[in-house]
């Protein structure tokens, strides 16, 4: 029913996004909807990105936020799920989800 199209910051990553959301309506497939979200997005870069999300004609669930802590995490083999409350990327994920459940 919902189909999540995940793309890193960059404009190529959007495009290709935008691209699967196309294809997936091209083939008919059986989504009621697609939701772009960009990962890993860096403080300042959002609105050179939403233009770029604006001219997929995909809709968009939101940002996540770069976050030093998931390198950290990941480089010491501590696992995700014990990040703490206040992490900026926990933070995004859980807004996007919020307005997906809206």
């Amino acid at each position: 029913d919902l189909l999540l199209i995940i793309s890193d910051p960059t404009v190529r990553g959007i495009m290709t996004g935008g691209r699967i959301a196309g294809l997936v309506k091209e083939l008919a497939l059986n989504v009621k909807r697609s939701v772009l979200i960009v990962n890993r997005v860096q403080d300042g870069t959002d609105d050179a990105l939403m233009r770029a999300v604006e001219r997929t004609g995909v809709e968009f669930a939101g940002f996540v936020p770069a976050d030093d802590l998931i390198f950290e995490y990941d480089l010491n083999g501590k696992p995700l799920v014990q990040l703490p409350a206040d992490s900026k990327a926990l933070t995004g994920y859980y807004a996007v989800l919020d307005r997906l459940l809206a």
